[in-house]
């Protein structure tokens, strides 16, 4: 079996899970499934966007078919700390996670050397499965 006929059924049938997530009124879902359609066999390109069309005339109204189209695409963007990250398109957060979650921290009276703050670090990394550092 050669990659394109991989990529040709894969897509297919991401595109009946698409189907059955429009049957749905899943319009989200079947967007994003239609979207790794296009990445997967691109030599269906018109095929898919017939697919994308529909879906979104098929939205209940302007703002959520805006949505539906916005929701899908993504930036890279980087954080002051140097870290890149991806966001939603249209959300204009400038800060990574790392970089949120610190500031939290800091509005909430929390920092580094707290005693709350290690035994809470440390039962994440034990959570996730890692060596909790010392």
């Amino acid at each position: 079996m050669t990659g394109s006929t991989i990529s040709y059924r894969y897509a297919t049938q991401l595109r009946d899970q698409a189907r059955t997530a429009y049957r749905q009124h899943d319009y989200d879902r079947a967007f994003e499934l239609i979207c790794r359609c296009q990445e997967t066999d691109p030599t269906r390109a018109g095929e898919w966007a017939e697919a994308m069309k529909a879906i979104i005339a098929a939205a209940p109204s302007q703002e959520t078919a805006e949505t539906i189209k916005a929701g899908r695409r993504k930036d890279v963007i980087r954080c002051h700390c140097g870290t890149h990250f991806t966001r939603p398109h249209g959300n204009t957060s400038t800060q990574c996670l790392n970089c949120q979650t610190r500031k939290r921290l800091r509005q909430a009276g929390i920092h580094p050397d707290d005693p709350a703050h290690h035994q809470l670090t440390t039962h994440n990394q034990t959570a996730r499965g890692r060596r909790p550092a010392p």
